[in-house]
């Protein structure tokens, strides 16, 4: 059985984004930001995009300091959209867990990550939010396990970058399943 999305990207012929922002690097903002559109895109062909930049500077070029209702009715004016898009990404910085037995026969350590991505849709006739949703998740960078025996696991992260990228791809990619159409198998009685 198909189940439509439980949100319609089509409904609005054109949506601006304010470039999303991190508690992390700047760039990991920017790079959620692109891929949000990429998976929006992916999910609903010809759907019409435009980057507006930083919200500092699209309230600035519409005289407000914060983003409320009038203020978005003003951006989507402004640059004739009719949907407004924003959105967090909450990064954690690497957190060390460690656990060993008393007599050190056994130590587990792993480093991880919990990042999270919160976005909203809000229409532009009366600033209205119409669409939100967030994801988390918590993600390992690097871990070690010895036993009795020695090192028994090694497990290590060099390329932070590319699991930072990796990271905020999934969280897009999860927060962007509502633009998706589902299928769900069902059992029929005869």
């Amino acid at each position: 059985m198909d189940i439509p999305p439980r949100f319609d990207v089509g409904k609005y012929a054109a949506y601006g984004i304010i470039q999303m922002t991190s508690t992390g690097e700047d760039d990991l903002g920017k790079l959620a930001m692109q891929r949000f559109m990429q998976s929006m895109q992916e999910a609903k062909s010809g759907t019409v995009i435009l980057e507006l930049g930083t919200e500092k500077d699209v309230l600035a070029s519409v005289g407000k300091a914060k983003l409320d209702p009038e203020a978005v009715r003003l951006i989507a004016e402004k640059n004739k959209v009719n949907a407004l898009i924003t959105g967090v990404l909450d990064v954690s910085k690497e957190k060390l867990d460690l656990n060993f037995k008393p007599d050190l026969s056994a130590i587990n350590a792993k480093s991880q990550v919990k990042a999270s991505l919160s976005t909203k849709i809000y229409e532009s006739t009366v600033g209205a939010t119409v669409w939100t949703t967030s994801r988390s998740g918590t993600w390992n960078m690097s871990a070690l396990s010895t036993d009795s025996k020695g090192l028994s696991s090694v497990n290590i992260v060099t390329d932070k970058e590319g699991r930072y990228e990796k990271i905020v791809s999934e969280l897009a990619a999860a927060v962007t399943s509502d633009f998706r159409p589902t299928y769900e198998w069902r059992d029929v009685k005869k």
